[in-house]
């Protein structure tokens, strides 16, 4: 017989398994150069904070520390010490293309990425595909093959990381820099001097920067989240099998013609079951109209009646 693995093993398959290996030191590097940079240009609290949920992550594999790391990094952003204080609010317009955050975004997006990815091999790769309580207390999630990584997955890996650092920082130069003015069309301007504020004073149509901003942030997520949606979709359509696309059809056919299938059924039930019964059948809508709602319309309409020719005497 085998022996029983210690509790131990899962920390030294963070050493053991290639792929495991692998990610492991990248997100550990990605953890450092994001904890040292804000150390050094922010503060030691939130490099400490943001450290620690690392380590949980890594090491103890807590699995909601990504989750705390990432509401960490955004609540630090506005609060290095933490409390939040007004002049972070003005560096707002010129905080683009800067080193901190080229190092922090960078460094926690390469340890998100490759923290997810480390879960994949040691914790599971893909959910249950059943309800917990049809499993057995013996099955295990399906965890993806800790052989090692090709040298193209890597290669993709960073360079996804370094398109949505690009994209990121493009989309917050925009966001910094246009300012919505209703009174025009196409409804942005392009960094409006302060003698365009003041004269803007008199009426409501040009926004004030947090408001602007505010607006081209929801109007930009609304657009990418469209595109990628409908993108997606399609994609999904475009490799879809003829057995896959049979069941979808047969399924979209159910949910709209189910309530008629479920009518025939019950009309046919009803034919089938043939039994006498002397039992008194129940009263349906239509009795209760007759025998009920039917006499008091009646009698409500003789009292007004009776009423409206004593007024008139």
């Amino acid at each position: 017989m085998s022996e029983k693995p210690s509790p131990n093993d899962k920390y030294w398959e963070l050493i053991r398994l290639p792929a495991a290996r692998t990610y492991f030191f990248i997100a550990s590097s990605g953890l450092i150069a994001a904890s040292v940079a804000t150390f050094l240009f922010s503060s030691p609290i939130a490099a400490a904070v943001l450290f620690v949920c690392g380590i949980c992550s890594l090491v103890l594999r807590w699995t909601a520390m990504p989750v705390v790391y990432f509401l960490s990094l955004a609540y630090f952003s506005f609060a290095p010490l933490g409390v939040p204080e007004d002049f972070v609010f003005n560096q707002i317009p010129n905080s683009y293309l800067r080193v901190f955050d080229l190092v922090v975004v960078g460094g926690s997006l390469v340890y998100l990425f490759a923290q997810y990815r480390l879960y994949s091999i040691l914790h599971a790769g893909m959910p249950f595909e059943a309800k917990k309580h049809f499993l057995k207390v013996t099955a295990k999630p399906p965890v993806r093959p800790s052989t090692p990584l090709p040298d193209a997955e890597l290669g993709r890996f960073f360079g996804r990381l370094a398109l949505y650092l690009i994209a990121g920082q493009t989309i917050w130069f925009l966001l910094s820099n246009f300012r919505v003015d209703l009174e025009n069309f196409p409804p942005l301007l392009w960094q409006p001097t302060s003698e365009y504020y003041r004269q803007a004073l008199e009426g409501p149509m040009l926004l004030s920067e947090p408001a602007s901003r505010f607006a081209l942030f929801a109007g930009v997520t609304l657009g990418v989240g469209f595109l990628l949606r409908f993108g997606f979709w399609y994609w999904q359509l475009h490799g879809m099998g003829r057995e896959q696309g049979e069941l979808i059809l047969r399924d979209t056919e159910w949910r709209e013609t189910r309530r008629e299938l479920n009518r025939q059924e019950k009309w046919r039930a009803e034919a089938l079951d043939r039994t006498p019964t002397l039992a008194r059948p129940p009263f349906g809508f239509g009795s209760v109209v007759m025998v009920i709602l039917a006499p008091l319309a009646i009698a409500f309409l003789a009292i007004v009646g009776i009423c409206c020719a004593g007024i008139r005497f």
